[in-house]
């Protein structure tokens, strides 16, 4: 596609030669056309780029707690959807600590994958991306997933999970 659109926007061909003319812009939008995308595409393109990218530092931070112990500020922090399924501060501290036992000290980690995801969960309705992350350093692939969930106040972690590891 960017091709295609670099392709016309190199047209500067002036209607004295004869020839149609092609203005930078309409350039632009024709490329679009023939990349079967309307401008309204790259508005909401752009929208999901802004969210991602904001949801992605709204768990590192968040991580940031975990990674350093922080277990009942992270609940703190967290969605209303992940303090309501949680029983107790005890709980989750015993959760966290029991599926982040095999991490290494220093926690490395590799973003494999950020999928927008609004049916996550059904009985909950909101706008939500789920971040997959790789941890670096262990024997066994391990990934931890971090659903984030748009509130008021920006993403917020509204769950957490662990897959892998020794």
């Amino acid at each position: 596609m960017v091709l295609v659109m670099a392709a016309f926007a190199l047209l500067y061909i002036t209607r004295r030669s004869g020839i149609i003319s092609f203005t930078p812009a309409r350039a632009f939008f024709l490329g679009l056309v023939l990349a079967g995308l309307s401008p309204g595409d790259l508005v909401a393109q752009s929208q999901v780029e802004a969210d991602t990218a904001a949801a992605h530092r709204a768990a590192l931070a968040w991580l940031a707690l975990v990674d350093s112990g922080a277990y009942a500020a992270s609940l703190d922090s967290a969605a209303p959807l992940l303090r309501q399924m949680i029983a107790s501060t005890d709980r989750w501290e015993q959760f966290l600590g029991m599926a982040r036992a095999p991490f290494p000290n220093r926690i490395q980690r590799e973003l494999l994958e950020a999928e927008i995801d609004p049916s996550l969960p059904v009985t909950h309705p909101g706008r939500y991306i789920r971040l997959t992350f790789r941890i670096r350093g262990l024997k066994e692939q391990t990934t931890e997933s971090v659903v984030l969930q748009a509130q008021s106040n920006g993403w917020r972690v509204a769950m957490y999970g662990v897959r892998g590891g020794s």
